[in-house]
């Protein structure tokens, strides 16, 4: 995406360097135009004043100018009034086109500032994304740990189980005897009450705390 919008600011950048070469092209044209419009003013105020000399005293140039002449002044005006009005039409379209070609520019320069903005939110999305995975990551691995640890614990309250389990088989197997020593078969049967009493306890302790152990370690979500 950012590859693309790169690409895009390029051509954009690429056409207001065309776009500003055809302006200064145009702008020359114009001055062009507008010295070339002068000369005509020059040339038809001169005419004009010919003219006018010519009203002004026409009894001293009737001898000098014949009416052939008068009229090839009064086309020659007639001419250079017309070259003028072109010129005028021209200047005015070239003024227009320049005033287009600007406003294209504006906009691209526009267009330009936007797609600057939005590359450079994506490379803030781009950047935040990175600081959760890499969050992600380091979790992750905490989880690793946390599951090993677990997973030993298991074990642990496994080993715990088989060894209560195999201590009550072999004090259940030994009690028939001691009960029939009399008083100090009472006694052993007491101490048997208060070990069996003590394995139970552990034996419950560690039923409870294995499922809650499996639980916790399956819960665990790892990549």
């Amino acid at each position: 995406m950012s590859m693309e919008k790169d690409q895009e600011l390029a051509m954009a950048r690429l056409r207001i360097e065309e776009l500003e070469a055809l302006v200064s092209n145009k702008q020359k044209e114009v001055c062009q135009l507008t010295a070339r419009l002068a000369t005509v003013d020059t040339m038809t105020h001169d005419v004009i004043r010919d003219l006018l000399g010519i009203k002004l005293d026409m009894t001293n140039y009737a001898n000098l100018i014949d009416q052939e002449q008068l009229q090839k002044l009064l086309t020659e005006y007639h001419e250079q009034t017309e070259k003028s009005k072109t010129k005028d039409m021209e200047i005015l379209n070239l003024k227009k086109q320049i005033d287009h070609l600007i406003h294209e520019r504006n906009s691209l320069i526009e267009e330009i500032d936007q797609r600057s903005e939005d590359i450079l939110a994506c490379q803030l999305t781009v950047e935040r994304l990175q600081q959760r995975e890499q969050l992600l990551l380091a979790q992750n691995e905490m989880l690793k740990v946390d599951k090993a640890s677990l997973h030993q614990k298991i074990i642990e309250l496994d080993e715990t189980m088989e060894l209560i389990a195999e201590s009550r088989n072999s004090e259940d197997r030994t009690q028939k005897p001691r009960n029939s020593g009399g008083s100090s078969g009472n006694f052993g049967s007491d101490e048997f009450s208060k070990r069996l009493a003590r394995s139970d306890k552990l034996l419950s302790h560690a039923r409870h705390e294995l499922p809650r152990y499996r639980k916790s370690s399956n819960s665990i979500q790892l990549d």
